[in-house]
């Protein structure tokens, strides 16, 4: 989704280590996007199993608009972006 400026994933260490592939992705430098953000991917670590997690306060969002959804849902990008345009 090229209008996207950062997708951030918040993952419990408590479940066992990030990913290798994910960990890898996060430290993947992108072009230059709207929000003049390069790091696409931020992996948030929290020690505790809390669905709470999620509603902690992001530091450095690119963003003024933020969504925050399931590992389980899938949106396509037109409708992120027509979310976003309201």
């Amino acid at each position: 989704c090229p209008n996207i400026a950062q997708v951030q994933i918040v993952w419990c260490i408590a479940q066992g280590p990030v990913p290798t592939w994910l960990d890898h992705l996060s430290q993947v430098p992108y072009p230059k996007n709207a929000a003049n953000v390069t790091q696409r991917l931020s992996v948030e670590e929290h020690d505790d199993n809390s669905l709470n997690a999620r509603f902690n306060l992001i530091n450095g969002a690119p963003t003024a608009g933020i969504l925050s959804q399931d590992d389980d849902l899938l949106r396509p990008c037109e409708s992120m972006d027509a979310g976003f345009a309201l």
